[in-house]
């Protein structure tokens, strides 16, 4: 059964993950929907990673689903939702300390996408070591302010 967990943004906003235990984790994955999306069209895929061994938590982005708060831009989700989200999965996973994985759909790939480019070092020391992203549009004008 998954379970739902919270994270807290910086900037104080609930962000909602819903949790999905594989047995004997090998590794963890942060899997991530899509713009005016919410996490519910990915726990089916969620489930399949967790049957195969991976301890996996599906973000729902500010504004979106069970979490609180709006964007003020793309930027808030690249700077204040995944790091929350990452450092949640971190924390909570022991399955993360060893490998930690990330699957953005679109918004969620394009967001993944960002934070991997200006939080290098940060992505070096701690993951994610693995991005997957699912249908992206690069649009020059979501990342300029990064």
């Amino acid at each position: 059964m998954p379970a739902d967990e919270t994270a807290i943004a910086s900037d104080g906003v609930p962000l909602a993950l819903r949790r999905f235990e594989g047995p004997d984790a090998r590794a963890a994955v942060l899997v991530t929907h899509a713009m005016m999306a919410t996490g519910q069209y990915l726990e089916k895929f969620a489930g399949h990673l967790a049957a195969s061994g991976l301890d996996v938590f599906v973000l729902e982005f500010r504004g979106h689903g069970r979490s609180g708060g709006s964007a003020r831009g793309f930027e808030d989700y690249v700077r204040k939702d995944l790091p929350a989200a990452l450092d949640h999965v971190r924390t909570r996973s022991p399955a993360a300390r060893r490998r930690l994985g990330y699957v953005g759909h679109s918004l969620g790939g394009l967001a993944g996408l960002a934070y991997a480019a200006t939080h290098a070092a940060q992505v070096a020391a701690h993951g994610p070591h693995a991005l997957v992203l699912v249908a992206v549009s690069l649009w020059r004008r979501n990342l300029a302010p990064l």
